[in-house]
């Protein structure tokens, strides 16, 4: 385990100053403090109320896990959500599942700050970027007035394997933060190859 991953693990029980964390993960403070920074500057770590203190000087910090942080380092989602889809597959009939798909991709898109503004090309750059950071490899083709997204690395490849209609969801998503209408043109063989065309 690594050093920010043991440093949340301690926070997950209770907060800690950067003294308590340096002599727990026995390295020096300056080693700890530096960890605590890049943690909190990510927004997984916050500084707590003043501890006190009998001794004289300036009084310590705790610091503890961000709320809704608790589980930074887990790697139960993708399993997860891979058996949710299963289910999802496997008890809704078709139209439900489309139409739930699509509610998803169209929330994603407004969760990421995402929303159609007067320039198309831009809206949909923004939209190649945001799942760009989500783990794909997205990039915006355009040809006149006609704008296409080729992903050669899509980031829910293994849902798409599970349930072809997840390529809607992606749709859902840069048709949201477009405004525009997006048809799929995946291509489904060994691995996954997305294509979103827009009008």
């Amino acid at each position: 385990m690594g050093t920010t991953n043991r440093i949340t693990d301690l926070l997950n029980r209770s907060p800690m100053t950067i003294q308590e964390l340096a002599t727990e993960l026995g390295v020096s403070r300056n080693s700890a403090h530096l960890q605590v920074r890049k943690l909190e500057a990510a927004g997984i770590v916050e500084k707590q109320e003043l501890r006190m203190s009998n001794s004289a000087g300036k009084p310590a910090y705790q610091y503890q896990t961000t709320a809704g942080n608790e589980d930074v380092h887990s790697v139960a989602y993708r399993p997860v959500l891979d058996v949710l889809m299963q289910t999802i597959s496997a008890d809704l009939p078709p139209a439900e599942r489309l139409t739930l798909l699509e509610k998803t991709g169209r929330s994603l898109a407004r969760a990421s700050g995402l929303q159609p503004g007067s320039d198309t090309t831009a809206d949909i750059r923004k939209s190649v970027d945001a799942v760009n950071a989500l783990g794909a490899t997205a990039e915006l083709i355009t040809k006149g007035k006609t704008h296409f997204v080729s992903c050669h690395s899509c980031p829910v490849a293994t849902l798409v394997h599970r349930e072809p209609m997840t390529c809607k969801l992606v749709a859902a998503f840069f048709a949201e933060a477009s405004g525009k209408k997006v048809s799929v043109q995946c291509k489904k063989n060994s691995t996954v190859v997305c294509g979103f065309k827009f009008s």
